[in-house]
């Protein structure tokens, strides 16, 4: 059940995040929780710096699944819970996806040492920066690997192939410090890399993937911005931001009073997108190079004809698996579709929508 506020003016008032109205809360059963035994914490880099803290446990059926690692969300949480090695912990499956630990399963624990976690960088270490929740690794290069799995990703530069194991060994054979060093990779390099267990990628796998890289160029500006990884944004804002300034080069200029004017941002995350690309524009000059897509300034030919695009001023909404024209399309690329033809995608049906997308 969702329990929706019903007064347009509150309504108002509250707002909406990006992907979803603050108005409007999903009332779900209660999850499923799970008894299990704190083994270990595993500590990785995310694609932002970001500092993750995951519990290894005791193997346990969860709602179907065996689970044996699940997220800790951050240093405050597992200080406030008091969790140790060998602490009784409950788990569950956040949204039945998502295995993470919710807190102590007893009082038990009196005798368990509290988990005390490194506070320097195994890969470069530096100290991380502790100064708010979630904490960071300020050097580029440890966040190597998650980088470069989220830029090839599908609803990114959609890479075929590259997944984390591949990257994971580019970053370890020094071929790969960041997405730009992918565009310098040859067949030679990706057939002869040493994956685990002494396993060779391959030259049929070489050639498939080379080949993916290079047609990644051709991916529109939207996507080469989302690909960046820059703390607080994504593929919708990506899209926001394409859209309002064109080309790289005008997106790198502007001011965090001209990015926070755009709707839904604000100077929080106008400031977090300026300082990223300040952060990466050694990366993104490489990219450049290569010959990734970075936008090109409209034409007064291409302004004219912008103004009459199928879907201008139309507020577009799509849901489900497409069919007919639009099949084989991901829910991303018809909302890529939808933008380059004038119209503005939506994640809700409201009385401002003008189209719904659907599958059969």
């Amino acid at each position: 059940a969702v329990i929706k506020v019903d007064s347009e003016k509150a309504r108002t008032t509250i707002g909406v995040a990006s992907r979803h109205p603050k108005w409007a809360l999903a009332w779900k059963y209660a999850a499923e929780e799970t008894r299990s035994v704190l083994r270990g914490v595993d500590v990785a880099i995310g694609r932002s710096g970001r500092v993750s803290f995951t519990a290894v446990i005791d193997p346990v059926d969860l709602s179907g699944v065996t689970v044996g690692k699940a997220t800790l969300h951050n240093m405050d949480f597992i200080t406030a819970n008091k969790l140790g090695i060998g602490s009784d912990v409950l788990v569950t499956r956040a949204n039945d996806v998502i295995p993470r630990v919710v807190g102590l399963d007893t009082d038990n624990n009196a005798t368990v040492a509290p988990y005390t976690p490194p506070t320097v960088c195994a890969q470069c270490d530096n100290e991380f920066d502790r100064s708010q929740v979630n904490w960071r690794c300020l050097s580029p290069e440890c966040s190597a690997v998650g980088w470069v799995t989220y830029f090839a990703s599908r609803d990114i530069m959609d890479i075929d192939g590259l997944g984390e194991t591949v990257a994971d060994a580019l970053v370890v054979s020094e071929l790969v410090g960041n997405p730009a060093d992918l565009y310098s990779l040859t067949v030679n390099d990706l057939a002869t890399l040493e994956l685990a267990e002494g396993r060779l990628l391959g030259e049929k796998n070489a050639v498939k993937i080379h080949a993916s890289i290079q047609e990644s160029k051709n991916q529109p500006l939207n996507r080469t911005i989302s690909s960046l990884g820059i703390r607080m944004t994504g593929r919708s804002v990506g899209r926001w931001l394409a859209a309002e300034f064109g080309t790289m080069d005008n997106l790198r200029a502007a001011t965090v009073t001209q990015i926070a004017s755009i709707e839904k941002l604000g100077d929080r995350k106008a400031e977090s997108i300026v300082n990223g690309l300040k952060k990466h524009s050694k990366v993104i000059d490489r990219l450049a190079a290569a010959g990734v897509n970075m936008g090109a300034e409209p034409t007064a030919e291409t302004e004219t004809s912008n103004t009459d695009l199928p879907l201008t001023g139309m507020t577009v909404v799509v849901t489900g698996a497409m069919s007919g024209a639009l099949a084989g399309l991901n829910r991303v690329q018809v909302q890529e579709l939808i933008e380059a033809n004038g119209g503005k995608s939506s994640g809700s049906v409201s009385k401002a929508t003008s189209l719904l997308v659907c599958g059969e």
